[in-house]
């Protein structure tokens, strides 16, 4: 769907639903993963057919190009952007599985700097507020 779809289906034009804190986003989300598995599908037939393979390269160009398209969604909806947690639900949802079964050594080295990068927050909120 094109941006201007998601909007109208959405009704993310209409002010008075835009207003209230707690417009359900799911059917959004589930399109926007169904668009994403459909042009990982259609990525992958492309380069079956050209004999070369679907590099993680490609796949991380795709989840930019989901980002891109989230971000304009969000900057064309009437009133506030999108929550702040709205394409990281994006990602866990729908990028991490295909990742996961597509590209095991990368996801497992996602995770492992993920953790790191937990662990640093951890001590620094130690550091910050030391228990009393």
């Amino acid at each position: 769907m094109k941006t201007n779809q998601y909007i109208q289906k959405y009704n993310l034009d209409n002010p008075d639903l835009m207003e209230q804190d707690s417009y359900d986003y799911k059917g959004l989300l589930a399109d926007l993963g169904l668009e994403f598995s459909s042009r990982f599908e259609i990525q992958q037939q492309i380069c079956k057919k050209l004999g070369v393979p679907f590099s993680y390269d490609k796949f991380l160009h795709l989840v930019k190009e989901m980002k891109q398209k989230v971000d304009c969604i969000s900057n064309k909806k009437v009133g506030k952007p999108f929550p702040d947690n709205f394409f990281s639900k994006f990602f866990a949802m729908y990028v991490i599985p295909v990742r996961q079964n597509y590209f095991p050594a990368e996801h497992a080295q996602a995770q492992i700097t993920r953790e790191k990068i937990q662990k640093k927050q951890e001590l620094l909120e130690l550091l910050q507020n030391p228990p009393k």
